[in-house]
């Protein structure tokens, strides 16, 4: 899926809508506009950790847990966006 052009930009299309989506959920927690830079930050990194988990799993042939892995990465990025969604901007 990975190597094949057209099977990437379908993944690539998928994870823009999931994107899109978790920006709409921070937006609702937090009252703010969904395109807002730190909420589209925030959920690019947890759909880039997503990728990530995804090409490790890939990469072990399908052998390694994906579950663990998506684990793993999420609590990579828990610490730094903790605080994301739920205040205003600092600017």
């Amino acid at each position: 899926m990975l190597e094949v052009p057209s099977l990437r930009a379908r993944l690539w299309g998928f994870l823009q809508q999931n994107e899109a989506a978790l920006c709409q959920i921070f937006a609702v927690q937090s009252g703010r506009d969904p395109e807002d830079f730190e909420l589209r930050v925030a959920a690019g990194a947890i759909i880039g950790g997503l990728m990530s988990a995804l090409t490790e799993w890939v990469r072990s042939d399908g052998q390694a847990d994906m579950a663990a892995l998506l684990d793993r990465a999420l609590r990579l990025l828990e610490v730094g966006l903790a605080g994301v969604g739920t205040s205003a901007p600092t600017a």
